[in-house]
């Protein structure tokens, strides 16, 4: 069910400010220290932090209106901590981020299509703040999906070369066939039903090896198996959905 427009301004001010695809810049550009492999990482990197200085420059002006208001200047409602997002590969962050900001476009468009061109002044200010991150959230989206077609457009090509220059093709990737974050987490499941644990636990990993977790995803796995790390809410990319899953493996749920 959509959410309905909100209002008043006051009711914008704060969604604005907790917007997650806005909260996930913010934290990017001052808290997280992503981890580069190759030079897609570098240039989903550059893309990023790009858009984490407009998202600077909103979070300014949002303090600047609730100042203007009379109002206290809120803790972020969005719940990300320093260890959230750290120490993951960009192109993971790129996925993070390409999933907030499809969800928080139809809100920011509805928002540009009420908020006032003229009149009042913290009016105004609010419009110019979400029009600049819709418009900076719609152009990231554009120029990741732009560097991902890119991306598959050279292993289509270094894939191919070998096979003109009548050389052997390089040997498939080796590792369990879970181990692919294409793969949907059902997907990954079917594959170890009915094998052990350790397995199972491997499966419900996002398979991103970041180490946000302090592992790579097998080592994550290992070492709940074993008994040795009992958290099973590090799993930064997958969310609440591996946690659930490992809940389930674990029998927690």
């Amino acid at each position: 069910m959509m959410k309905p427009i909100e209002t008043s301004p006051t009711s914008v001010l704060v969604r604005m400010w907790n917007l997650p695809s806005r909260n996930f810049l913010d934290y990017l550009l001052s808290v997280s220290v992503p981890q580069v492999a190759d030079d897609y990482d570098r240039k989903v990197l550059e893309v990023l932090r790009s858009a984490s200085a407009v998202s600077a420059s909103v979070r300014e002006r949002l303090i600047d209106s609730f100042r203007r208001s009379g109002l206290r200047v809120p803790a972020s409602g969005y719940p990300l901590s320093a260890s959230t997002y750290n120490y993951m590969r960009p192109k993971s962050l790129a996925s993070v981020f390409e999933r907030l900001a499809n969800e928080d476009q139809p809100w920011l468009l509805s928002q540009l299509e009420k908020l006032p061109l003229e009149g009042e002044l913290a009016g105004r200010l609010l419009r110019s703040a979400v029009a600049d991150q819709e418009e900076s959230n719609r152009s990231v989206l554009a120029a990741l999906k732009s560097l991902a077609g890119v991306a598959v457009a050279k292993v289509a090509t270094a894939a191919a070369a070998p096979a003109a220059a009548g050389a052997s093709a390089p040997a498939a990737p080796t590792g369990p066939a879970w181990h692919d974050e294409a793969l949907s987490i059902d997907e990954r499941m079917a594959l170890v039903k009915g094998m052990g644990l350790f397995e199972q636990l491997f499966a419900a990993m996002a398979q991103t090896d970041c180490t946000a977790c302090g592992y790579d995803c097998e080592g994550y796995a290992r070492a709940i198996a074993d008994g040795e790390d009992k958290d099973l809410t590090k799993c930064a990319p997958g969310e609440l959905e591996t946690q659930r899953m490992l809940e389930k493996i674990m029998g927690k749920k």
